[in-house]
């Protein structure tokens, strides 16, 4: 299981939305309608699960599964130098 996977597996566990309901483009806000203190729960697992922290500005960008992604692995990439 590749990155992103991994990322919309944890979206859909942890919301319990369809993993079928979710890819790379969905939105957290307009498509599976996740309000802030959702959203704030699903990025503070993110960063417990992949060991990793973002920033404030780095949470503001993200508004898909893949901006999410791209941030993960830009973490992990920079951990790992």
């Amino acid at each position: 299981m590749n990155l992103q996977e991994r990322i919309m597996t944890i979206v859909s566990w942890s919301n319990r939305i369809p993993i079928s309901k979710i890819c790379l483009t969905t939105s957290f806000k307009e498509d599976i309608q996740l309000d802030e203190i959702d959203f704030i729960s699903l990025i503070l697992l993110i960063e417990k699960w992949f060991s990793i922290t973002l920033t404030r500005d780095e949470i503001d960008n993200i508004e898909t599964i893949k901006d999410l992604a791209d941030s993960v692995s830009g973490k992990l990439k920079k951990y790992a130098a």
